[in-house]
């Protein structure tokens, strides 16, 4: 656990290769580190977004790289509502090529939210898919939710908007 937060404090500071370190580090010690794994998963969408091309070879690594750390957090955590809100934002990637992705993400944010909905980056997220799916005012709904859920919130998970 010390390791995986050393990875946090990384972070944090903006030293993005050195917490990734960490939490690699971390799950080799033990592969039931529900954090590491959805911090680690959620580098590699950061990433997929900057590729940006659902074709990139690249992109599909850092996608089974996501996939698999996500279905190992919630093979030890299903009730981790950040290990579905992080799935749902997974899915969203690449959905202009695929439309079915926002299917998967929505399954993702439903499964979230019976567990939380009040948490501010689920809401965050639904306001994002509802965006994807040219529904502004629920998306609005969904962007208000997440302010509302955690207004010291200074900086909620986004996607770049097409």
């Amino acid at each position: 656990m010390a390791v995986s937060s050393l990875g946090a404090i990384y972070y944090k500071a903006g030293k993005v290769d050195g917490a990734k370190q960490y939490w690699d580090t971390a799950i080799k010690g033990n592969g039931k580190l529900v954090g590491a794994r959805i911090s680690l998963a959620s580098l590699a969408i950061e990433e997929m977004r900057r590729i940006n091309n659902p074709k990139d070879a690249k992109w599909k690594s850092l996608e089974d790289d996501a996939k698999i750390n996500l279905s190992n957090a919630l093979g030890v955590d299903g009730d981790s509502v950040e290990a579905y809100t992080a799935y749902a934002l997974l899915y969203m990637e690449g959905y202009q090529a695929n439309k079915n992705r926002l299917d998967l993400a929505k399954l993702m944010l439903d499964e979230g939210k019976k567990r939380n909905e009040k948490f501010a980056p689920l809401q965050n997220a639904y306001g994002l898919w509802y965006l994807h799916k040219g529904r502004l005012n629920e998306a609005l709904a969904g962007f208000t939710a997440a302010v509302e859920a955690d207004p010291s919130s200074s900086r909620l998970v986004s996607t770049p908007v097409s």
